[in-house]
Protein backbone atom coordinates (compact mmCIF):
# COMPACT_ATOMS: atom_id res chain seq x y z
CA UNK A 1 0.00 0.00 0.00
CA UNK A 2 2.73 2.45 0.98
CA UNK A 3 4.78 1.66 -2.14
CA UNK A 4 1.74 2.34 -4.35
CA UNK A 5 1.21 5.71 -2.63
CA UNK A 6 4.80 6.70 -3.29
CA UNK A 7 4.42 5.82 -6.95
CA UNK A 8 1.16 7.79 -7.15
CA UNK A 9 2.81 10.82 -5.56
CA UNK A 10 5.73 10.52 -7.98
CA UNK A 11 3.36 10.43 -10.95
CA UNK A 12 1.44 13.38 -9.46
CA UNK A 13 4.67 15.37 -9.11
CA UNK A 14 5.66 14.63 -12.71
CA UNK A 15 2.21 15.60 -13.97
CA UNK A 16 2.30 18.80 -11.94
CA UNK A 17 5.75 19.62 -13.33
CA UNK A 18 4.58 19.11 -16.92
CA UNK A 19 1.56 21.34 -16.38
CA UNK A 20 3.80 24.00 -14.83
CA UNK A 21 6.08 23.88 -17.90
CA UNK A 22 3.04 24.19 -20.18
CA UNK A 23 1.77 27.15 -18.14
CA UNK A 24 5.18 28.83 -18.20
CA UNK A 25 5.38 28.42 -21.97
CA UNK A 26 1.90 29.95 -22.32
CA UNK A 27 2.82 32.90 -20.11
CA UNK A 28 6.06 33.51 -22.05
CA UNK A 29 4.14 33.66 -25.32
CA UNK A 30 1.52 36.01 -23.86
CA UNK A 31 4.26 38.29 -22.51
CA UNK A 32 5.95 38.31 -25.93
CA UNK A 33 2.65 39.33 -27.53
CA UNK A 34 2.15 42.09 -24.97
CA UNK A 35 5.69 43.39 -25.55
CA UNK A 36 5.28 43.43 -29.32
CA UNK A 37 1.95 45.27 -29.00
CA UNK A 38 3.57 47.81 -26.70
CA UNK A 39 1.33 46.92 -23.74
CA UNK A 40 4.14 45.47 -21.59
CA UNK A 41 7.26 47.19 -20.39
CA UNK A 42 10.74 45.71 -20.23
CA UNK A 43 10.47 45.05 -16.49
CA UNK A 44 7.13 43.22 -16.66
CA UNK A 45 7.20 39.59 -15.64
CA UNK A 46 5.28 36.63 -16.94
CA UNK A 47 2.00 36.43 -15.07
CA UNK A 48 -1.53 35.23 -15.50
CA UNK A 49 -2.69 38.85 -15.80
CA UNK A 50 -2.15 38.47 -19.53
CA UNK A 51 -5.38 36.47 -19.71
CA UNK A 52 -7.17 39.67 -20.73
CA UNK A 53 -6.28 39.16 -24.38
CA UNK A 54 -7.91 36.41 -26.38
CA UNK A 55 -6.63 33.20 -24.79
CA UNK A 56 -5.95 30.37 -27.17
CA UNK A 57 -4.02 27.77 -25.19
CA UNK A 58 -6.25 28.16 -22.15
CA UNK A 59 -8.64 25.67 -23.71
CA UNK A 60 -6.06 22.98 -22.96
CA UNK A 61 -4.45 24.49 -19.86
CA UNK A 62 -7.57 25.06 -17.76
CA UNK A 63 -8.84 21.45 -17.98
CA UNK A 64 -5.35 20.18 -17.12
CA UNK A 65 -5.31 22.40 -14.03
CA UNK A 66 -8.71 21.16 -12.91
CA UNK A 67 -7.61 17.54 -13.41
CA UNK A 68 -4.62 18.31 -11.20
CA UNK A 69 -6.94 19.81 -8.57
CA UNK A 70 -9.14 16.68 -8.72
CA UNK A 71 -6.08 14.50 -8.14
CA UNK A 72 -5.10 16.66 -5.14
CA UNK A 73 -8.62 16.28 -3.77
CA UNK A 74 -8.48 12.52 -4.27
CA UNK A 75 -5.11 12.28 -2.48
CA UNK A 76 -6.42 14.25 0.48
CA UNK A 77 -9.69 12.34 0.75
CA UNK A 78 -8.06 8.92 0.37
CA UNK A 79 -5.40 9.72 2.98
CA UNK A 80 -8.07 10.84 5.47
CA UNK A 81 -10.07 7.69 4.71
CA UNK A 82 -6.95 5.59 5.32
CA UNK A 83 -6.43 7.28 8.71
CA UNK A 84 -10.05 6.72 9.67
CA UNK A 85 -10.03 3.04 8.61
CA UNK A 86 -6.74 2.30 10.38
CA UNK A 87 -8.27 3.28 13.70
CA UNK A 88 -6.38 3.31 16.98
CA UNK A 89 -3.48 1.22 15.68
CA UNK A 90 -2.59 4.03 13.30
CA UNK A 91 -2.91 6.82 15.85
CA UNK A 92 -0.77 5.10 18.48
CA UNK A 93 2.24 4.93 16.15
CA UNK A 94 4.87 7.64 16.18
CA UNK A 95 4.45 10.42 13.64
CA UNK A 96 0.77 9.58 13.18
CA UNK A 97 -0.22 13.24 12.80
CA UNK A 98 1.85 13.55 9.61
CA UNK A 99 -0.61 11.74 7.35
CA UNK A 100 -3.77 13.62 8.39
CA UNK A 101 -1.93 16.95 8.16
CA UNK A 102 -0.73 16.05 4.69
CA UNK A 103 -4.28 15.01 3.78
CA UNK A 104 -5.67 18.32 5.02
CA UNK A 105 -2.99 20.20 3.11
CA UNK A 106 -3.96 18.42 -0.11
CA UNK A 107 -7.65 19.13 0.53
CA UNK A 108 -7.03 22.82 1.23
CA UNK A 109 -4.82 23.13 -1.86
CA UNK A 110 -7.35 21.39 -4.10
CA UNK A 111 -10.34 23.41 -2.94
CA UNK A 112 -8.44 26.70 -2.76
CA UNK A 113 -6.82 26.33 -6.18
CA UNK A 114 -10.06 25.27 -7.87
CA UNK A 115 -12.00 28.09 -6.19
CA UNK A 116 -9.44 30.73 -7.14
CA UNK A 117 -9.08 29.54 -10.72
CA UNK A 118 -12.85 29.39 -11.12
CA UNK A 119 -13.32 32.90 -9.71
CA UNK A 120 -10.61 34.30 -12.02
CA UNK A 121 -12.25 32.67 -15.05
CA UNK A 122 -15.67 34.05 -14.08
CA UNK A 123 -14.19 37.50 -13.49
CA UNK A 124 -12.36 37.49 -16.83
CA UNK A 125 -15.50 36.29 -18.60
CA UNK A 126 -17.58 39.10 -17.07
CA UNK A 127 -14.88 41.61 -17.96
CA UNK A 128 -14.89 40.45 -21.58
CA UNK A 129 -18.69 40.58 -21.74
CA UNK A 130 -18.70 44.10 -20.31
CA UNK A 131 -16.10 45.23 -22.85
CA UNK A 132 -18.17 43.74 -25.68
CA UNK A 133 -21.32 45.52 -24.44
CA UNK A 134 -19.49 48.84 -24.28
CA UNK A 135 -18.08 48.33 -27.79
CA UNK A 136 -21.55 47.51 -29.13
CA UNK A 137 -23.10 50.58 -27.52
CA UNK A 138 -20.31 52.83 -28.77
CA UNK A 139 -20.56 51.42 -32.29
CA UNK A 140 -24.35 51.90 -32.14
CA UNK A 141 -23.95 55.55 -31.20
CA UNK A 142 -21.10 56.30 -33.57
CA UNK A 143 -21.58 54.15 -36.61
CA UNK A 144 -25.10 52.74 -36.57
CA UNK A 145 -24.09 50.14 -39.09
CA UNK A 146 -20.67 48.53 -39.38
CA UNK A 147 -18.52 50.73 -41.56
CA UNK A 148 -21.21 53.45 -41.75
CA UNK A 149 -20.81 57.16 -41.09
CA UNK A 150 -21.31 58.91 -37.80
CA UNK A 151 -24.99 58.90 -36.76
CA UNK A 152 -24.38 61.40 -33.97
CA UNK A 153 -24.21 64.26 -36.47
CA UNK A 154 -27.55 63.21 -38.00
CA UNK A 155 -29.23 63.29 -34.58
CA UNK A 156 -27.85 66.76 -33.84
CA UNK A 157 -29.22 68.28 -37.09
Amino acid sequence: MLHARRLELLVFGLLQGLIMLFQNNYQKRRLYVRKTLGKAKAIDVESSETLVEKPTDLQALIPMLFVLYAIELWFGASALLYCWQAGTAFWSSSGAATVPLMALAFLVLAVGNAWTTGRVLVSKSRSRQLKQMVKQRISGLVGGVPGGRNNVTKKQE
